[in-house]
């Protein structure tokens, strides 16, 4: 680029649009020494008696200099105000000058932007066009044009649009991060989320495949050590919380003794904090902000919209996730990643097989080095311990701490004792707690065992209350909310509680001789085509063993 290139461009920027700073471009030595001598001329001039001779005589001198025209730079001086930068040329690209609307037409513009493109409907920049040319036809008015409408809209806020937009990942992108999420004491904070995992599982009954299950996970943040986790096939929520704490606060010798494993998985105990986001079980859960409170953590949502709060944990499931797309079954994270794998097809894990190979991912991970630490997990959470002398804090009963947790319902105490989903339950510990005066009660119970409920007793305990129907199994809300439904599909009428267990019974009965027969007819199907394999084969005698060995596995 030329000396007298780049004055030309710099004079004409400075007339169209004045100074840009947000545009700056890296300038050699010699284009910044010529708009210096430039600035250098503006400033001699200015400081002379404006309609003077000499004045006028510097602008024809400085004219002559800088290889402009005597009308260019008197508009220069007119906008110049002192400064290098005010010379600088912008960045190649469209002008930033707005073409001028009459009032009528800017109004249906700004109308049409506030009213239907900044909301988390996110129309199309088209579909804005089409209905500000809508509103300009019925006014009798020119339409805009495309150019018209995006000049605008470029002129706003991008934040502001991202985010009335509902474009979350977009407003991150325009966030600036100065600072980091800064904690280093072990224990101080933990992070908890869920996720679907990239994996699908099968039946360990029948081979059948089942789903995607879901996976919990807490990290401790200053040592990045995984503190526990939890895989379940229903949808997370405050059963799934609790079970996560329950693995994460306890120490972790038996769960590996159980799956057949060696390790160090040394991180236990009470955390300080619980930071998460703000689902339902987190920031509505009455169960878990007394839980929290009664245990003495402090309870921490991230702001909404702001998902690089949470980046630890974020970033924990995505090297899990990512770990997963090498188990046969995977989904992979996506259907461009997929292509046409046969996720269905190579499924062969179990969920008992996926939380063992789960487990050794997270050991492993823990001896990993880890780029924000400068050293494994284990060995940060170690040092610091050590270091800082941090002891775990331990509740006073692992189990009443899992129950306090768990989903929570306020109920009346009746002459019978208590509903919960239409059953009915009664114990002691009620009629201890009505002859205290105890209208109402708040109970803890398990989605997956509706066979007993807990509620506290006088010293705070929380006591089993067991149904009142005589050998009641363990059922599951889902099968008592499938009863309730079908019943109102087929017009059945409201059912009692044992009029519900009794319809659940039934059905896992009919369920198992089904089960049953569809193994017996698919040995039998297995079976014939053995029979016919080894028939077909007659007359044809094997050299050996091995050869007998072959037919016999090719029959099968």
């Amino acid at each position: 680029m030329t000396s007298s290139k780049i004055s030309l461009d710099s004079m004409s920027d400075a007339i169209e649009g004045g100074p840009v700073f947000d545009r700056m471009l890296i300038y050699s030595e010699e284009d910044w020494a010529l708009m210096r001598q430039a600035a250098g001329l503006f400033r001699a001039i200015q400081r002379l008696e404006p309609r003077s001779r000499a004045r006028s005589l510097a602008t024809q001198q400085a004219a002559f200099k800088l290889n402009l025209d005597r009308s260019t730079v008197y508009r220069l001086l007119n906008k110049f105000e002192g400064e290098v930068v005010h010379l600088f040329p912008r960045q190649p690209g469209p002008s930033r000058g707005i073409a001028c609307l009459s009032n009528a037409r800017e109004a249906a513009i700004q109308s049409v932007l506030h009213r239907d493109y900044l909301t988390k409907q996110k129309i199309s920049l088209a579909e804005m066009v089409r209905r500000i040319q809508k509103v300009c036809d019925g006014k009798g008015l020119k339409p805009v044009s495309r150019k018209a409408v995006q000049a605008r809209i470029d002129r706003l806020d991008q934040h502001m649009v991202a985010v009335r937009r509902g474009e979350l990942l977009k407003a991150e992108d325009l966030t600036l991060r100065p600072g980091s999420y800064d904690v280093r004491a072990p224990m101080e904070r933990w992070q908890i989320d869920h996720t679907p995992v990239d994996v699908l599982l099968v039946s360990a009954i029948d081979g059948e495949v089942l789903s995607r299950p879901y996976l919990t996970l807490i990290i401790d943040v200053a040592s990045r050590m995984v503190a526990g986790y939890f895989i379940s096939w229903d949808r997370p929520g405050a059963r799934s919380v609790a079970m996560a704490l329950l693995c994460a606060v306890q120490a972790k010798g038996p769960l590996l003794e159980r799956l057949g494993l060696t390790g160090d998985w040394p991180i236990c105990g009470l955390p300080v904090a619980l930071h998460s986001d703000n689902a339902a079980e987190f920031a509505k859960s009455v169960a878990y902000r007394r839980a929290c409170d009664n245990s003495d953590i402090e309870r921490q949502l991230r702001d909404i919209g702001k998902p690089r709060d949470g980046a630890h944990i974020e970033r924990l499931i995505g090297t899990m996730m990512a770990r997963c797309h090498f188990l046969p079954g995977t989904t992979f994270s996506n259907i461009r990643q997929r292509e046409r794998y046969d996720s269905a097809g190579k499924a062969t894990l179990t969920i008992e097989e996926f939380e063992r190979w789960l487990v050794e991912q997270i050991l492993d991970y823990h001896e990993r080095r880890h780029g924000g630490l400068g050293c494994s997990p284990r060995h940060a959470w170690e040092a610091m311990c050590r270091d800082q002398k941090i002891a775990p804090r331990w509740p006073a009963n692992l189990e009443q701490f899992y129950l306090s947790f768990l989903p929570c319902r306020r109920v009346t105490i009746q002459r019978q004792g208590i509903q919960l989903f239409t059953l009915e339950y009664c114990g002691p510990v009620l009629q201890e707690l009505r002859r205290h005066m105890m209208e109402k009660v708040e109970l803890r119970y398990d989605p997956h065992d509706l066979s007993r409920v807990f509620v506290q007793n006088l010293e705070g305990m929380w006591t089993p209350v067991f149904s009142r129907y005589p050998d009641c199994p363990r059922i599951s809300l889902w099968e008592v909310e499938a009863e309730q439904r079908r019943r109102r599909i087929l017009e059945l009428g409201p059912a009692r509680g044992w009029m519900i267990i009794t319809e659940i019974v039934r059905r896992r009965a009919a369920q198992a001789d089904a089960l049953r027969l569809s193994k017996g007819e698919r040995f039998g199907r297995e079976r014939a085509s053995t029979t016919t394999a080894v028939e077909g084969s007659a007359g044809q005698r094997p050299n050996n063993v091995t050869s007998w060995t072959r037919l016999m596995e090719g029959g099968q």
